[in-house]
This record gives structure tokens, C-alpha cells and sequence, in this order.
């Protein structure tokens, strides 16, 4: 398969601005409340899929690149280096929202949600804006390691698992799936 066949989220630096604002709104609107919802066993392979990106974007940017975990494929590859690329360009603002978010370690996943929800508010759900979402939970896990947190570093990926599935992987259907052909 060509390289238009990872069209679908690396297409995305148009709107990476917008998103930006919206995650930095997020921060100073406030939070969602959110209900309970287990995620021991993903049947979806699309949120399957998503979560086992963010765990790739996470075990890259702690380092673990040695890990079997780690994926080759050019979808992982082309994730990584989005997120890469956004962190680099806005590290400030990236590292302010992980220590807002890391205030309450044990309600990461409600914090998660809550940025989820006001990033993708009104259905505005874009490919820059989940690779900001990306962005923000790797940034997110390098905190958390860097004050030697390293089992809450590592649990991330678990953590957008609600997000995901309730928000992403309905765009990702949507929009031909995570490689279109």
C-alpha cells in the first residue's frame, strides 16, 4: 500500500490551531462529570486499535522503544511523529496542561474524559485534534515518570481507553477507519 493509504491522519496540520485553542479552553472552562464504564475487555477493533496506538505513542515518548510493544507499522510511525512534532512546537503549553491534569492522580481517567469532551465538543472531532489528544496523554505520561509515577506513566493508554471509544472511534468509522486504502 502507497503512502495515500495513511491519508487519513496524517492530512492533518490544517486545523492543529484550532485545536490548540480548544484544548487550552478546556483548561479554563472546566471539566464534565463522568459516569463509570469498564474497559478490561475491548470487543471494537477500532478502539482496540486506538488504545494500542496511544500505548505505542506513550511507551515511545518514556523511552521504551526497545519494547516488543512498540509497532513498526506506518500508521504508529506517522502517530509518533505527529506527536512528536506537536509537543516539540508547543512544549510549554503542553507540559502546563499535564500538571493541571496530574493534580488528582487517581481521577486521570475523569480528567481524560473531561478534555475529551470539551476538545471534541459539538461533534468538531478533526485528525489534528485527536492527534493533540495523543499528544496531551504522552505529555501527560512523561510527567508522571519524570515524578517517578511510572505505573500511572505506563496506565495512560488504559486511561483514554473511555475517550476513545465514545468520541475517536466513531470519527475513525466514519472516516474510512484508521488507514484508508
Amino acid at each position: 500500500m502507497g503512502e495515500e493509504g495513511y491519508r487519513s491522519i496524517t492530512g492533518c496540520e490544517r486545523d492543529s490551531t484550532v485545536a490548540l485553542i480548544s484544548l487550552k479552553a478546556t483548561f479554563i472552562d472546566g471539566n464534565s462529570e463522568i459516569k463509570g464504564m469498564s474497559h478490561n475487555k475491548i470487543a471494537d477493533p477500532v478502539v482496540a486499535k486506538g488504545v494500542s496506538l496511544a500505548q505505542d505513542v506513550v511507551l515511545h515518548l518514556l523511552g521504551e522503544s526497545n519494547v516488543h510493544l512498540i509497532q513498526r507499522d506506518k500508521l504508529s510511525l506517522c502517530l509518533r511523529n505527529g506527536v512528536v512534532e506537536v509537543l516539540g512546537k508547543h512544549a510549554i503549553l503542553f507540559t502546563s496542561f499535564a500538571k493541571r491534569l496530574a493534580r488528582t492522580p487517581e481521577r486521570t481517567s475523569e480528567a481524560l474524559l473531561g478534555v475529551c469532551d470539551e476538545l471534541f465538543q459539538n461533534n468538531s472531532v478533526t485528525w489534528s485534534r485527536i492527534i493533540c489528544l495523543y499528544a496531551l496523554a504522552g505529555r501527560l505520561a512523561l510527567y508522571f515518570q519524570e515524578r517517578n509515577m511510572h505505573k500511572l506513566a505506563r496506565s495512560i493508554p488504559q486511561h483514554m481507553t473511555r475517550c476513545i471509544a465514545r468520541t475517536v472511534a466513531p470519527f475513525v468509522k466514519r472516516n474510512g477507519g484508521w488507514v484508508r486504502a
